[in-house]
């Protein structure tokens, strides 16, 4: 029977409920202030850790019978879960100390949204194409190195974003945005379900994702946009308008550089027409080790509403609204877009 260090905070019992659905994440929301958003590594020894592993993802060399290895190696129990299942369901769940999720961006976001408003630790082993997550919350290497790293790391709170639409309510771990981001992902999806070319590896994909990102950005006209951010009036017309939870997007595009999905702020960042020059020197940087620092428009907002006549609007990795570019297009679509402050917890490095 493994030994378990106790929690030296406790948890009310409305921090263990289960979350099944988007209105109880929000009837939860009092989770931010009555569950702790940060309560360190509680288990100091061997604990039990739930695998969710996508052999999919963009790096598919690794095995679940290698992490398993790699976790016995660090002194822990593997116990391998359905990552198509509804974890919180699973009786497994009480009995895990810790739940790690290999796998790419959309992976991660799909397990860890089943997550919101519990105090389970998550742990990301990042195996996909982007990583844009792992990226964006310092979780980089061979997965066994993000394992043995674990005995140097803390549990941090990490935010939720909340967008509600014509599709109702959705959460999101990314970001929601307008034009290049979302006008790209459309294009590509119709390029993966037609080309029948194989990458020789992740790296390959990610150039040929950005040169689509850059070709579109030279040429794609703007969208109209009225928006405001807590109460201030944005409204312009975008070729790009993000609203990020993390720093990195699409083939690993650092927009948001100081962006803390912790922190309980939303960071957009803006390029207009008159941006479109330094729109495109973004993403050249993506082509090099470049760290020169780019100049788009950045700010930060807890709550932020929107409408759009037409273009493509994105929710994560998924195109929600794609309307002609035309002046007529549909009706105007309003988006209210909030942030959930502390909404999961995941083991990450310190500092």
């Amino acid at each position: 029977m493994l030994a378990r260090v106790k929690v030296t905070r406790t948890f009310p019992a409305m921090c263990n409920k289960r979350i099944s659905s988007f209105e109880m994440a929000v009837s939860a929301l009092s989770f931010v202030d009555a569950c702790p958003p940060s309560i360190g590594f509680p288990y100091l020894g061997r604990m039990k850790v739930g695998v969710v592993h996508n052999p999919n993802a963009g790096r598919s060399d690794t095995s679940v019978a290698e992490l398993f290895d790699h976790i016995r190696d660090a002194g822990h129990l593997p116990l391998e879960l359905n990552p198509t299942a509804d974890l919180r369901t699973s009786p497994e769940f009480a009995e895990i100390d810790l739940l790690a999720i290999a796998g790419g961006d959309g992976t991660i976001r799909k397990i860890a949204l089943q997550f919101v408003g519990s105090p389970l630790p998550l742990a990301i082993i990042p195996l996909g194409t982007a990583n844009n997550i792992g990226r964006s919350l310092g979780i980089t290497g061979k997965p066994r190195d993000v394992i043995m790293r674990w005995s140097q790391s803390e549990v941090r709170a990490l935010d939720v974003g909340r967008a509600i639409g014509p599709w109702g309510n959705r959460l999101f771990l990314e970001a929601i945005g307008i034009g290049l981001v979302g006008r790209s992902i459309g294009i590509l999806e119709t390029i993966d379900e037609r080309s029948t070319r194989e990458f020789s590896d992740v790296e390959d994909k990610l150039q040929r994702d950005l040169a689509v990102f850059v070709a579109l950005a030279a040429e794609m006209p703007p969208v109209r946009v009225e928006l405001k951010a807590d109460g201030n009036d944005l409204s312009n017309d975008f070729l790009l308008l993000e609203i990020l939870n993390i720093r990195h997007a699409g083939p690993r595009i650092e927009l948001a550089p100081t962006a803390d999905p912790g922190d309980g702020l939303l960071d957009l960042v803006l390029a207009t027409q008159g941006d479109r020059d330094e729109l495109k020197k973004t993403l050249l940087k993506g082509f090099s080790t470049s760290r020169e620092p780019t100049f788009l428009g950045k700010q930060k907002a807890r709550s932020i509403s929107l409408t759009m006549s037409q273009g493509e609007l994105r929710i994560d990795d998924k195109v929600m609204l794609s309307t002609p570019m035309n002046p007529d297009a549909r009706l105007p679509v309003k988006v209210e877009i909030s942030i959930l402050p502390g909404a999961l917890h995941a083991l990450l490095p310190k500092g």
